[in-house]
């Protein structure tokens, strides 16, 4: 399964490491968070590392992990995940499984960054809505993308045969990271914004 690179940003609420990252994670750590795409609270375990009572349609802070393989098991599929030092991994839960999603360290403090998760059976387009523009042509199932954007309001959304299956609006902050997941449940699009943060424990 192609993992594309993403972006990952943290909140500007967050104190910096390298500038834009919190501080106290270990060296040697990988941070990884849990993105529920599911309709249920969902409780998953990535090695020792707990992620509890994760609401549907949300996205955790990252955290430090500190190990090696893990593999994560969700409605019944199988994953086997290798966190590298100092990466940032999503684990995604699905309704039919589980995605394992490498996020690429984000370094521009003076843009907002766009993130789409295409979690549906088919491509999807990811688009600017209001200002109009397309952000990237074609984003595959099961993968990822990025763009950065100006920090402004923006209508943004997915758009899946020429017709858009899902959008959202928000003031776009600088040097901050927002993913859109994009999903679907039976013959019915649906999605969600999360905006990335990192918790230091």
């Amino acid at each position: 399964m192609l993992l594309l690179s993403i972006l990952v940003l943290v909140s500007s609420a967050v104190a910096a490491q390298e500038g834009l990252y919190a501080p106290s994670v270990p060296e040697d750590a990988a941070l990884v968070r849990v993105v529920n795409a599911t309709g249920e609270p969902v409780t998953l375990d990535v090695g020792a590392l707990r992620f509890r009572d994760v609401a549907p349609r949300t996205a955790t802070a990252y955290r430090p992990f500190q190990g090696d393989v893990v593999v994560i098991a969700h409605a019944g599929d199988r994953e086997v995940v290798t966190p590298r030092a100092r990466s940032f991994v999503s684990i995604v839960l699905g309704t039919d499984g589980v995605l394992a999603i490498t996020d690429e360290r984000h370094t521009d403090p003076a843009r907002a960054q766009l993130v789409l998760y295409n979690l549906t059976g088919g491509p999807l387009e990811f688009v600017a809505v209001e200002p109009e523009a397309t952000l990237v042509p074609r984003v595959e199932p099961g993968a990822a993308a990025r763009r950065v954007v100006n920090a402004i309001p923006l209508r943004f959304g997915a758009v899946s045969a020429g017709a858009l299956v899902h959008d959202e609006t928000l003031g776009l902050q600088r040097g901050e990271s927002y993913t859109m997941v994009i999903a679907r449940a039976g013959d019915d699009f649906f999605g969600f914004v999360a905006q990335a943060a990192v918790e230091s424990e």
